[in-house]
C-alpha cells in the first residue's frame, strides 16, 4: 500500500476504532443483531450470523466485503490487516475534496460512505466475533494499566478499559486532531499508545 498522508492517518484510526468500539461494546441486544438495535441483520451478513457463531473465515470475508465496498465508493489503497489473533484493522486513503467542496463537507461525505460500508458488511459480524474472543476482565484491566503508564507523561489519566476510563485520552486525541496537530510528538505518542491497547483489548466496551 502506498504511503498515506499524515492528515489522513487520524481518519484511518478513527474508522478502525469506531468498528472496534461499537462492536466490542455491543448495544444491549442479542449477539448478531443490527448495530441500530432493530434486530434486522444486513443481508450480506445473514449467512455468517445464522448459527450464532462467527468463524475466522467468516470475519475475514466480512472485512473483504467492506474493502470491496470502500473501493466501489471511491476510496484508494484500501486493505484490511490481521493485527493479532482477534483484531483486524481497515486502512484506506482518500484523495481530498473535489473543486468547490469544503473540507468539512468532504469529511462528512467520506465518513458517511465508510460507515455505510461497515454497517452493511461488517459491524454485526464483528460484534459476534469480538464477543467470542473477548479478553477476561483481569486481562482488560492489565492492558488498561499499560495504557495508563504509556500516556502518563502527558498528564492523561486512564482509569479503566471501558469507554468512561478511556474518555480523557479519546477527548485529547480529538482536540489535537481538530487543531491540526496530528504530526506533533504528543499526538504521535498518544495515538501509538491507544492503538497498542486496541490491538490487544479489541476496543472499549460501552
Amino acid at each position: 500500500m502506498g504511503l498515506i498522508p499524515s492528515h489522513r492517518r487520524s481518519r484511518i484510526a478513527a474508522l478502525s476504532f469506531a468498528v472496534l468500539l461499537s462492536s466490542c461494546g455491543g448495544n444491549g441486544e442479542s449477539p448478531g443483531t443490527a448495530p441500530d438495535g432493530s434486530g434486522a441483520v444486513p443481508p450480506a451478513q445473514a449467512a455468517a450470523l445464522e448459527d450464532g457463531v462467527v468463524t475466522r473465515a467468516e470475519i475475514e470475508e466480512a472485512y473483504q466485503r467492506t474493502v470491496d465496498c470502500l473501493v466501489a465508493a471511491g476510496f484508494e489503497h484500501v486493505e484490511y490487516t490481521r493485527d493479532n489473533d482477534r483484531v483486524y484493522s481497515l486502512q484506506f486513503d482518500a484523495s481530498g475534496p473535489p473543486a468547490g467542496m469544503s473540507e468539512d463537507d468532504y469529511e462528512q461525505q467520506i465518513n458517511a460512505a465508510a460507515e455505510a460500508c461497515a454497517t452493511e458488511n461488517l459491524n454485526a459480524t464483528s460484534d459476534v466475533w469480538l464477543r467470542q474472543t473477548e479478553l477476561s476482565e483481569e486481562q482488560k484491566q492489565a492492558e488498561a494499566r499499560r495504557l495508563a503508564a504509556c500516556v502518563a507523561d502527558y498528564g492523561i489519566e486512564v482509569t479503566g478499559p471501558d469507554a468512561a476510563g478511556l474518555r480523557p485520552l479519546v477527548e485529547r486525541l480529538g482536540e489535537l486532531e481538530k487543531a491540526g496537530q496530528e504530526n506533533t510528538p504528543e499526538w504521535e505518542t498518544l495515538n501509538s499508545c491507544f492503538q497498542a491497547f486496541a490491538l490487544v483489548a479489541g476496543g472499549a466496551p460501552d
